[in-house]
């Protein structure tokens, strides 16, 4: 097993935070909710996320830099580039 670091940036169109209470916290939008999934399942191309944090949001492009860990086997094809996620 090898590990890989990998950054990809994440559109932030669409998501929002619908309110805030002492009682509950944040509520998230749908898209927002989702969030998490999306970007596991984009790093998931590059093999096994151990862990991930989003480490730069870019307010007038709406997009957030995920710089994260992953695992993956030797005879796997990997890429240290930067990659967008598409279609959240």
């Amino acid at each position: 097993m090898l590990t890989q670091f990998v950054t990809i940036e994440v559109p932030l169109e669409g998501l929002r935070v619908d309110r805030v209470s002492a009682e509950t916290g944040l509520a998230l939008s749908p898209a927002a909710a989702n969030l998490p999934a999306a970007i596991y399942q984009a790093l998931k191309q590059y093999g096994e996320p151990l862990r991930w944090a989003v480490t730069a949001v870019d307010t007038p492009t709406r997009t957030a830099t995920v710089e994260a860990v992953v695992t993956y086997s030797a005879d796997c094809p990997t890429r240290f580039e930067t990659h967008t996620i598409k279609d959240l």
